[in-house]
């Protein structure tokens, strides 16, 4: 688990039925890590996903998040969500 993310999830647990993205959280996750979504919160994540996927000018180093592509965040991001990549 992501050090803090079980505060964090205390702390904004009267905010269930809202959703944020946070940088690096869900590329931390392991592998057997699912988060399940809403369908028009994963049709949304889908979206903007396809969309910084294809944006050049995204720098993981910049956002702190360290070598990485922006393709193998994106990928990573998606399996964490379980987030069919290449449908919107």
């Amino acid at each position: 688990m992501v050090r803090g993310l079980g505060i964090f999830q205390e702390w904004f647990a009267a905010y269930a039925d809202q959703y944020v993205l946070i940088g690096g959280t869900a590329t931390s996750s392991t592998a057997a890590t699912c988060i399940p979504l809403d369908k028009k919160i994963g049709d949304d994540m889908a979206r903007f996903l396809a969309a910084v996927g294809t944006d050049p000018t995204i720098d993981p180093k910049a956002l702190q998040l360290g070598n990485v592509a922006v393709a193998e965040l994106v990928a990573r991001i998606a399996k964490a969500y379980e987030i069919e990549q290449g449908q919107s």
